[in-house]
C-alpha cells in the first residue's frame, strides 16, 4: 500500500458512518493532513489536495460545498470527488460542469481512495 505523508484532504460530511471509514483509511495510508467538517462548515482559507464529499445522499449539501470549495482563493483547486452509494444523471452533470472531479461509489476502498489521491496529486504537480 502506498502512504501518502506530504498530502491534505478535506472530508466534508454529514454521513459519520462515512467519517469514520474515510478518517481510518486515510489515516491507514499515513495520510497525515485530514480535516473533517460538516457541509455547512468549508474553511475558507485552509490548503487541501483533495476534498471527499460525503453527505449521505444529500446531493445539494453536496454540490452547495463543492461550490464553497471551488470559489476558495486555492491555486490548483482540490480535485473534488463525491462519495456516494449510486451515481445519478445529476452527478454526472456537476462533473460535466466542472463542479466536482469525479463521483466515487460505496464502498469506500483503499484502491478507490488511492486513484483520487493520484489525481489529486496530478492536478498539483501539473500547476
Amino acid at each position: 500500500m502506498r502512504t501518502f505523508t506530504d498530502f491534505s484532504v478535506l472530508i466534508v460530511s454529514d454521513d459519520p458512518g462515512a467519517t469514520r471509514v474515510l478518517a481510518a483509511v486515510f489515516a491507514a495510508m499515513d495520510v497525515t493532513g485530514i480535516t473533517v467538517v460538516s457541509s455547512d462548515e468549508v474553511p475558507e482559507y485552509d490548503h487541501f489536495d483533495l476534498a471527499v464529499l460525503a453527505t449521505g445522499g444529500e446531493v445539494e449539501a453536496a454540490l452547495r460545498a463543492a461550490d464553497r470549495i471551488r470559489a476558495r482563493p486555492q491555486s490548483p483547486a482540490p480535485h473534488i470527488a463525491l462519495l456516494t452509494t449510486a451515481a445519478t444523471p445529476e452527478m454526472a452533470r456537476a462533473v460535466e460542469w466542472g463542479r466536482i472531479d469525479d463521483i466515487m461509489l460505496k464502498p469506500v476502498t483503499i484502491a478507490g481512495l488511492t486513484i483520487q489521491i493520484e489525481r489529486a496529486i496530478e492536478r498539483r504537480s501539473v500547476s
